[in-house]
């Protein structure tokens, strides 16, 4: 499967920046892990929900003069960022990770909440004995929720234990009620 690289708008850049920190920031949760860590992580085998630049700048009372750590951010579906660091001058790779879904469940949990179902599994639309399995989950807030509040939402069921790997997609059913849906698809 081949996914679209598609750029984020500048509400969704402000309210990302608003949780995990701007351009020059290290992203929250930031620490180095051993190369051994790295390779048991399942980087390569879990989904990239995001990848961003960053050149992230270390206070100056920590290593003297400053200095900046540069690199793509890799937001993984399971709520662990990671990051490949090199130091072309010392010949060496660094491996970080870094903890978004502690942010998103905080902002998620601050929602005004009225009922959420949970994922349950559509009897109808899936096909159990071909590998797919569809899950719908119904949330209803006191309000409707900006453009930016969704996508942070969607952002945070896809990260906390989604059944599915399909991306979560959502729609407005009435005033501050919302339809959420993901696909578990080992059929391929």
């Amino acid at each position: 499967m081949m996914d679209k690289l598609v750029r984020a708008s500048a509400s969704e850049i402000d309210q990302h920046k608003k949780l995990f920190g701007g351009f020059n920031d290290f992203p929250p949760g930031w620490s180095e892990i051993s190369e051994k860590e790295f390779a048991k992580s399942g980087f390569g085998k879990s989904r990239v929900e995001y990848i961003e630049y960053r050149q992230m700048m270390y206070p100056k009372h920590l290593v003297g003069k400053g200095g900046n750590v540069t690199t793509n951010l890799f937001f993984i579906g399971n709520g662990i960022g990671y990051a490949i660091v090199q130091d072309y001058w010392g010949g060496s790779v660094k491996f970080f990770k870094f903890v978004c879904i502690d942010v998103l469940g905080d902002f998620f949990n601050n929602l005004p909440i009225v009922n959420d179902t949970k994922w349950d599994m559509n009897k109808i639309s899936s096909i159990p004995h071909r590998g797919i399995r569809d899950y719908d989950r119904t949330i209803e807030f006191d309000r409707d929720l900006t453009l930016e509040e969704l996508d942070l939402v969607k952002q945070f069921l896809s990260r906390d234990n989604c059944p599915g790997w399909t991306g979560v997609r959502s729609i407005r059913l009435e005033s501050g009620v919302y339809g959420f849906h993901t696909t578990w698809d080992s059929s391929d």
